[in-house]
């Protein structure tokens, strides 16, 4: 078997020989390249970064949730995944639709891949809703 190339300018090998491991036998499964004490570091940092900017994400996509329900009470909204992985946020009426409401455009879900296109959303079928006429008005007035 032969032996890796050197790095450039350091004479060690760029990663471990594909080959069997001399002690286990065993082959490794990936390659496993080796790496100075500062690549190490700046790995680490990239990827404690990534664990950052994703959980800031994640407050960031909560707090937009609660804002969402908070401000559209009459809907039932949350984040889903579909089969593909891709994340959906979701509103569903929880009034039932009449003809009415269906002519007018309301619809009984809306679906929208982040909370600000959702929320532009809502805002326009709570628009719709406040729009149609009272039951009271269409009967000629109260009782």
């Amino acid at each position: 078997m032969r032996a890796p190339a050197p790095v450039p300018g350091t004479g060690a090998p760029t990663s471990r020989p594909a080959g069997p491991d001399t002690v286990t036998g065993c082959r490794p499964a990936v390659e496993i390249p080796n790496l100075s004490g500062q690549e190490i570091q700046q790995a680490v940092a990239r990827a404690a970064f990534a664990a950052r900017l994703g959980a800031a994400r994640e407050q960031h996509a909560i707090r937009t949730l609660e804002q969402l329900r908070a401000s559209y009470p009459g809907w039932h909204i949350e984040r889903r995944r579909d089969d593909a992985g891709r994340e959906w946020w979701v509103a569903v009426l929880l009034a039932a639709i009449t003809p009415e409401m269906h002519e007018a455009g309301v619809v009984g879900t809306v679906q929208k891949q982040d909370g600000g296109t959702l929320a532009d959303s809502l805002a326009w079928q709570s628009s719709l809703l406040r729009n149609m006429p009272s039951p009271a008005a269409e009967s000629g007035g109260t009782r």
